[in-house]
C-alpha cells in the first residue's frame, strides 16, 4: 500500500544521499480506467490492473519497488537511475502495456497509461518526490494521455552533483560502452585552430669507427 511504499522509498532516499547516487520515482495512471469498470466489469477491471503488474515486472529490476497507490494509480522508485535512464524505462513501460492488449471474452481490450518522472535532489521527503511525479503524471493526463512527462527537480540554483563513475541502471552494454569511452573521445577532439605540436627529429644514426680505432 501507499504507506509502505513511502517507507521504503525513505530508506532509499536515504541511501542515495549517503552515496551520492541518483534515484528516480515514477507514478502511473492507467487510463480510463472508469471507463472499463463501466464497458467491461469490475472483474476486468482488476484483470487490467494484473496485466500491468505483469507489464511493469518485465521492465523493472530486482531492487526496483513498485507499489499500488490507490485505485488506477502505481508508484514505482529506481535506486541508481539518473533522469535520463528513468525516462526510458517509463517509456519502454508505456509502449509494453500498450502493444500487449488484454484479452477477455476473445476480443482485446487496449490498456494504456500515463507516466509522470523525476528525480530525487538528495535532501527532501519521500512525500515531496512524490508529489512532484504526481504533478508530471496529471500533465501527461492533460496533454492527451498514454504519454510520459519528467518533471525538472526544484533544487534550481544548486551546483549539480558530479557524474557517477560507474554505468547507470538501464544503460544497455552499448550504452555502458559509450559511457566508458567518453573521456578519450573527449580527449581526442582537438580544435581545429591548434597547432599540434611537431614530434622531434630522429636522432642520428651512430657513425661506424675506423678499423683499429680505441
Amino acid at each position: 500500500n501507499r504507506r509502505a511504499f513511502l517507507t521504503l522509498l525513505d530508506k532509499g532516499l536515504s541511501r542515495a544521499q549517503r552515496t551520492q547516487a541518483p534515484l528516480a520515482v515514477l507514478v502511473v495512471d492507467l487510463d480510463h480506467f472508469k471507463k472499463i469498470n463501466d464497458t467491461w466489469g469490475h472483474q476486468s477491471g482488476d484483470d487490467a490492473l494484473r496485466h500491468f503488474v505483469r507489464r511493469a515486472e518485465q521492465c523493472l529490476r530486482r531492487e526496483d519497488v513498485l507499489g499500488r497507490q490507490g485505485g488506477e494509480e502505481f508508484a514505482i522508485f529506481l535506486p541508481a537511475t539518473d533522469g535520463a535512464g528513468a525516462a526510458k524505462v517509463a517509456e519502454r513501460l508505456r509502449v509494453q502495456v500498450q502493444a500487449e492488449p488484454l484479452q477477455i471474452d476473445q476480443r482485446n481490450m487496449l490498456v494504456t497509461v500515463s507516466i509522470g518522472v523525476t528525480l530525487s535532489t538528495g535532501d527532501e521527503s519521500a512525500e515531496a518526490v512524490m508529489q512532484r511525479a504526481d504533478e508530471a503524471m496529471y500533465l501527461a493526463k492533460k496533454r492527451g494521455r498514454n504519454r510520459v512527462e519528467v518533471q525538472e527537480t526544484s533544487g534550481a540554483g544548486k551546483p549539480p552533483k558530479p557524474a557517477p563513475k560507474w554505468p547507470l541502471a538501464h544503460e544497455t552494454r552499448a550504452q555502458s560502452a559509450m559511457y566508458l569511452i567518453a573521456p578519450t573521445a573527449v580527449n581526442a577532439l582537438v580544435p581545429a585552430c591548434q597547432t599540434p605540436t611537431k614530434p622531434p627529429p630522429p636522432s642520428p644514426p651512430p657513425q661506424a669507427r675506423p678499423a683499429g680505432a680505441r
